[in-house]
């Protein structure tokens, strides 16, 4: 700041003020003397920044009471209250006629006592905050409700370190009948030894949920973030935790009390936990209009909640599994875009209700997706537990909402699985589209129906594949009335039901694998069928069967004690021909077509492919010794005939 000073001898002097600790005057002939009144004002100013107001206490336990202060004056915003050891539990009010800010509250306890201040009015504390204690003591700031019920919000603008002894209570309101209660910490908190308190919801409320809010970043490295999730009047609570910032843990627990239901709230962008003790009956909700992260999540079986728009990105602790997994449409303007992207292999827990699209004064069709990017998504554990939306483990996208979704499947990195024990794309309202590289896995057994819907084709070089062991008296089906990619049976008896089928990535038939194929006529270029030492894949197909593509036979094993293989239970005739057929795995070898038999030697052994009876025939070639030796048996035999024939 740059001013002319009003009583300077030297005309055109000129005083510069970079700060309230720096004074420069610019003239011809300094005079010291007439800058003292500008030196002494932001000396004036520090001191008063400075002074310390200690409690003393003796009047009353209000904040606001002068007499309670050492200095005769309550705290204002250049004050630093100092809240000394208390020998007695004692809680101090800072009640509605304190002054609205303070610059610093400093409370210290080495006695094993309660030294508490509860804030029952809007205040900002500019520097940082520490709560600790010692000897058995506690230090607690709490927000509480005023005398008209209303909830509290404190910024603390330089932040709130929890140590040891030290407790951060947010409280609900006691006289309100609301729906939502917000007590709110506006600024950073540190969770380092102490606790973060969340408090019941009052008797009046009975229903609705309680929000407590940590507006900014939340970090716990020892010590409890604790919920009571329960209520003043005995029922069960809702208590919920929004943190706007990041949530990250690398110690301590998150604890509840109760049998209420609650739900972590995280809107920031990259949030993680590890060595962290999470309540698994509580939930975690990514809601956001941003992209998210969450890695090292430990098991929960309370809900885990997608909202807002994006990409959520989880990744799970070792061994975690997760519970209901719920993809929220609660846009009224737009409708919702979210994705959910694995940073690792999910499992869901038993019992739970597998994925849904769960419908909240939304907009419109939601835009959904699942990239597994590599990793398995297993939701085999979660039957369900709604019966309208199946309690079978079969994974029926948002059945139950009219409004509808377009579901895109996905694996940015190729290998990934969705591994459920049936699939149900059927549902009128849903549209769902699987990418490249993405393998549906159905793990159902005896009687298992799949259905993949109409519409858009799956892409080519995705799989279905079933691998859930139905026998052959009760197969499980799949229906589709698109092209698929790959369809693959690993094991067990799997039936295409409708009239036609086009598999436009081929069919893979495993040992121990039946695909069934007597009711439809099917489209496909390549057949490949695993044969080992103790048998090989099937398909079974009725009469009038076309072969047509190129047919691969892969030895995984051989040892020479299968000699018949039957590749293809036929009912009746087939026509036409493979255009190749080629063993591959063990043996490299192009099969020659011969009328109906595709034939072909290594020099170890022939083989031999009937299309007539769907057999593959193995024949051993004796060695060239073996050889040499039986021809000169049977050289030796025939001279002694000539002998024999001479001799009469």
């Amino acid at each position: 700041m740059v001013a002319e000073h009003p009583n300077s001898f030297c005309m055109g002097s000129v005083v510069a003020i970079n700060n309230p600790q720096e004074i420069i005057v610019m003239h011809h002939t300094p005079k010291l003397v007439h800058l003292l009144p500008l030196i002494a004002l932001p000396l004036a100013f520090s001191a008063l920044h400075a002074q310390e107001t200690v409690w003393i206490g003796g009047t009353d336990l209000l904040w606001s009471t002068d007499a309670n202060w050492d200095t005769g004056t309550a705290p204002v915003g250049v004050n630093t209250a100092l809240l000394n050891d208390t020998t007695t539990d004692r809680t101090i009010i800072y009640d509605a006629g304190a002054n609205s800010t303070v610059d610093a509250i400093e409370m210290t306890q080495t006695s094993a006592f309660t030294n508490k201040v509860s804030f029952q009015r809007f205040t900002v504390v500019n520097q940082a905050i520490t709560l600790s204690a010692s000897g058995g003591g506690t230090t607690i700031m709490a927000l509480d409700s005023d005398s008209a019920g209303a909830n509290q919000t404190l910024r603390a603008n330089g932040g709130i370190d929890l140590q040891s002894g030290g407790v951060l209570e947010l409280n609900f309101g006691a006289n309100t009948s609301s729906s939502s209660y917000v007590p709110k910490v506006v600024g950073d908190v540190d969770v380092s030894g102490g606790t973060l308190s969340v408090g019941a919801l009052p008797s009046i409320q009975t229903s609705g949920s309680g929000l407590a809010t940590v507006d900014g970043s939340l970090s716990i490295s020892s010590g409890t973030i604790y919920i009571d999730n329960s209520t003043d009047n005995g029922s069960n609570g809702d208590i919920r935790l929004t943190v706007t910032g990041n949530f990250n843990a690398t110690g301590g627990s998150l604890v509840t009390s109760g049998s209420g239901k609650g739900l972590l709230l995280l809107g920031g962008t990259s949030n993680s936990w590890s060595d962290f003790t999470f309540d698994p009956s509580y939930g975690v909700q990514l809601g956001a209009e941003a992209d998210q992260s969450l890695t090292g999540l430990s098991t929960t079986n309370g809900l885990i909640y997608l909202r807002g728009s994006g990409i959520k990105t989880i990744a799970t602790a070792t061994g975690a599994t997760i519970g209901d997994l719920q993809f929220i449409n609660s846009k009224s303007t737009l409708p919702t875009a979210i994705s959910l992207k694995l940073g690792s292999d999910m499992t869901q827990s038993a019992g739970s209700q597998l994925i849904q699209e769960v419908t909240n004064s939304h907009a419109g069709v939601a835009e959904l997706g699942i990239d597994v990017d590599g990793h398995v998504f297993d939701m085999t554990p979660a039957t369900g537990t709604s019966s309208s939306k199946g309690t079978d483990g079969v994974w029926r996208p948002n059945t139950t909402t009219s409004y509808g979704s377009n579901w895109t499947l996905s694996s940015t990195t190729s290998g990934g699985q969705i591994k459920a024990l049936g699939f149900d794309f059927s549902a009128p309202d849903v549209t769902v589209s699987v990418g490249s590289g993405l393998t549906l896995n159905a793990a159902g057994g005896d009687g298992t129906a799949n259905n993949l819907g109409s519409g858009s084709a799956l892409d080519s070089a995705s799989v279905f594949q079933y691998s859930g062991g139905a026998s052959t008296a009760n197969k499980a089906t799949l229906t589709s009335g698109r092209s698929i990619g790959e369809l693959y049976v690993e094991n067990g008896a799997l039936a295409i039901i409708g009239t036609t089928f086009n598999a436009a990535g081929g069919i893979r038939v495993d040992d121990g694998g039946v695909l069934d194929l007597t009711t439809t006529t099917v489209s496909t270029d390549t057949i490949t069928i695993e044969a080992t030492s103790t048998g090989s894949g099937q398909i079974a197909v009725a009469s009038g069967y076309t072969y047509q593509g190129d047919l691969l036979i892969n030895f995984t094993s051989h040892d020479g004690s299968t000699d018949v293989y039957t590749i293809f239970g036929l009912s009746g005739g087939t026509n036409g021909d493979f255009s190749t057929v080629t063993l591959t795995g063990l043996y490299d070898l192009s099969l020659t077509l011969d009328g109906t038999d595709w034939t072909g030697s290594n020099g170890e052994y022939s083989f031999d492919f009937s299309q007539a009876t769907g057999l593959l025939t193995i024949s051993a070639i004796p060695e060239p010794s073996t050889m040499a030796l039986l021809a000169g048996v049977a050289g030796l035999g025939l001279a002694v005939a000539r002998r024999f024939r001479r001799a009469d």
